[in-house]
């Protein structure tokens, strides 16, 4: 809770959170096709109805996934509530502000970027997770991109994340790489 937004409800794991989510979704750790962040200002405190609810959410796409098609199951799901409360209420309304959208990266074997990063940690293996950056952009515009650093995403975002000395040291060994590979 905080001054500016009063009570705040997490309903990230809520039987309707998991609905939205969809049948075929899990809201629980990077591997999951879509992880969802709902939080809810509900008014000034928990025991009095409040005359607006602001549901502040963002999700992850995964590179398999039509992101649209995430945000059109979204705005079905809240019609269906639109509708759901006017039924009680005919002056209740939802109203969506779309304030962002980052494009996910599509793994891509035959991206310069991803031999280079590939050949620099010398891992033979990529990954997929469900979060965003730039890179998504970047590939989007034909710039070949790959997203690599120092830590874990399971420690990442999240309250007390952290990053071991040892991940920094490990990603200024591989800066120091590139750093030499680019001199030729």
């Amino acid at each position: 809770m905080n001054e500016r937004s009063g009570s705040q409800a997490d309903i990230g794991q809520s039987p309707e959170a998991r609905r939205f989510s969809g049948a075929k979704r899990t809201l629980a750790g990077p591997a999951s096709e879509v992880r969802l962040w709902p939080r809810a200002d509900i008014g000034p405190a928990s025991n009095i109805i409040a005359q607006d609810c602001l549901v502040d959410w963002h999700f992850g796409a995964m590179p398999t996934d039509e992101p649209q098609e995430i945000v059109d199951h979204a705005l079905a799901y809240l019609d269906d509530w639109r509708k759901r409360m006017q039924a009680h209420r005919k002056e209740a309304d939802i109203t969506t502000t779309q304030r962002a959208s980052v494009p996910p990266l599509k793994p891509d074997d035959a991206s310069p970027a991803t031999s280079l990063a590939l050949a620099l940690t010398g891992s033979n293996d990529t990954a997929k997770a469900s979060f965003a950056t730039e890179a998504g952009l970047f590939q989007g515009d034909g710039i070949a991109a790959v997203v690599c650093g120092p830590g874990s995403i399971a420690q990442a975002h999240q309250p007390d994340e952290f990053i071991t000395l040892a991940q920094v040291e490990a990603g200024t060994a591989f800066v120091r790489r590139l750093i030499e590979r680019l001199r030729g």
